[in-house]
């Protein structure tokens, strides 16, 4: 892989390399939301209490709603995670390299005219 990295620009490696990452963050976000999902639907999903075991049913219903919560909360949370991920990958980082160079490049040219004003003073200065 070393010897493809000087094949490759730079530039373009770090984004492939950030897509590929996300693209990865994608797919457990996605398998980890199934087992959660799918924990809560057959392990946690309260049915109709039967009237000999109410207390029973009672924390069955309770340890379902917790982790109902559970489950919305981290769903929520996780969802803007890879929501903001997306965006920085795919929209916020282009965009911000772009104002990152323009504004290099207007300090790079800034910079040469003071060089090219401070040697015609001194060349005006020597005759």
């Amino acid at each position: 892989m070393a010897e493809n990295n000087n094949l490759i620009d730079p530039q373009i490696y770090k984004k492939a390399n950030q897509r590929s990452h996300f693209k990865f963050h994608l797919a457990i976000y996605v398998l980890a939301m199934l087992v959660i999902w799918i924990l809560y639907i057959f392990l946690f999903r309260a049915t109709a209490p039967d009237a000999s075991v109410v207390d029973t049913a009672k924390d069955v219903i309770n340890q379902g709603m917790t982790f109902l919560k559970f489950s919305v909360l981290v769903t929520a949370l996780w969802t803007v995670i890879v929501v903001f991920h997306g965006l920085f990958v795919y929209k916020f980082n282009s965009s911000m390299l772009e104002k990152e160079i323009k504004a290099l490049e207007k300090e790079i040219k800034e910079q040469e005219e003071k060089k090219r004003e401070l040697l015609a003073k001194r060349n005006n200065s020597e005759n």
